[in-house]
């Protein structure tokens, strides 16, 4: 239930040591791949580990400090802080939205947040919240500062009317990693998932693959 940064990243690199000793697999050949926050989680675990052979990473969220500084009511920032820091100091999770409406008390607020999410968790137990007191630190998150340290090839995926991670970050990670590629789709965050999308998302991460794996 307790949302870390730190701990997932944590586990990503977990994962990916795990991959290189799996019998038969070549331990060169390692790609990374995350959507959303995880998009950043990936370009953060290739920026660490020079051995990654590629990344993908679809409508990332690359810039924790563009998100922070982005407008929001007084009101909205005022409750948000004062349940993260009531979680970080009782160490009990005291849960909020993680979306709703524009407007909404909701970590995501973007017109395609809500009913993205809803469609994709339609028949699961996934539930609407997330443990608030990551987002004290939120604009140290910023793994478009580490992408110039990324050695591998970089796939970046940017959804142009995506209104819930900053575009331009992900234009400046693309600029910054030594070999990235960047492409653009008209959809919104979540419409990757969507069948109109998902085919030419999908067929070009594959062809990325095929090229550098």
């Amino acid at each position: 239930r307790w949302f870390s940064i730190r701990r997932q990243l944590e586990d990503w690199r977990a994962a990916v040591s795990h991959a290189r000793g799996i019998e038969g697999v070549d331990p060169e050949r390692i790609a990374v791949w995350g959507m959303s926050f995880g998009g950043g989680h990936a370009l953060m675990t290739a920026a660490a580990d020079s051995r990654v052979a590629a990344t993908i990473a679809l409508v990332p969220f690359t810039d924790g400090l563009a998100k922070a500084i982005a407008p929001a009511s007084p009101t909205f920032t005022v409750r948000l802080a004062a349940r993260a820091l009531r979680e970080l100091l009782t160490r009990t999770p005291v849960m909020v939205p993680v979306a709703g409406v524009p407007g909404a008390f909701a970590l995501l607020r973007a017109p395609e947040a809500l009913p993205g999410l809803e469609r994709l968790a339609a028949g699961t137990d996934w539930r609407n919240e997330v443990s608030p007191s990551f987002t004290l630190t939120l604009a140290s998150y910023r793994p478009v500062r580490r992408a110039g340290r990324i050695e591998g090839p970089v796939l970046l995926q940017l959804a142009e009317h995506d209104q819930v991670v900053p575009l331009k970050a992900i234009e400046m990670t693309a600029r910054r990693a030594p070999h990235a590629e960047l492409e653009r789709y008209p959809m919104d965050h979540f419409e990757c998932f969507w069948p109109e999308h998902l085919e030419l998302v999908a067929r070009q991460q594959l062809a990325f693959l095929r090229r550098h794996l």
